[in-house]
């Protein structure tokens, strides 16, 4: 089999050559149709660059450091949404369930009885929102201060429970 014969060329590196210096390049890099000759210093530069390029690209995003609050049940004077704004106002980040890293459960009155039994599950601390003043009062003193136990819960009535038992 012929073999080709390749010339090997000195090549000057073109970031070197940019600031007026006359660098041996050892490496190539191709970026689409350009090409462009390194040093073995802007090889380094270039293999660490991609390298933080794509471990970022592949990083899981960091966690919120914000403690977690639920917010369950109705607050009287406050709508949901007033009431989740006021909290995040405060520097807590909202959660839809409660989980291991939740810091604090907040209840009004009628709480979401599978949120109650998670916090049961987890120990999470409880302020019990039931009378409107408690949640004020946090909000005015900046943080949330648990307060009360937690409710028991109340298990949901349906048509079927409703229902006079059958004879058999």
């Amino acid at each position: 089999m012929a073999r080709k014969e390749i010339r090997i060329v000195d090549a000057t590196c073109d970031a070197c050559a940019e600031n007026g210096q006359d660098t041996k390049a050892v490496d190539v890099i191709r970026v689409g149709a350009t090409v462009y000759d390194l040093c073995k210093a802007h090889q380094e530069n270039f293999v660490t660059y991609f390298a933080d390029l794509f471990k970022k690209a592949h990083q899981e995003p960091e966690p919120d450091p914000r403690p977690a609050v639920v917010i369950t049940g109705n607050i009287r004077g406050y709508t949901a949404e007033e009431a989740r704004e006021a909290a995040g106002r405060l520097g807590y980040r909202i959660a839809g369930h409660v989980d291991a890293d939740t810091a604090l459960i907040i209840c009004g009155t009628r709480p979401a009885s599978h949120k109650v039994r998670e916090a049961k599950e987890h120990g999470t601390p409880v302020l019990d929102a039931t009378d409107p003043r408690v949640f004020g009062r946090c909000i005015a003193a900046g943080k949330f201060t648990p307060s009360g136990e937690l409710p028991k819960p109340k298990h949901k009535t349906t048509a079927a429970d409703e229902r006079p038992a059958q004879a058999v």
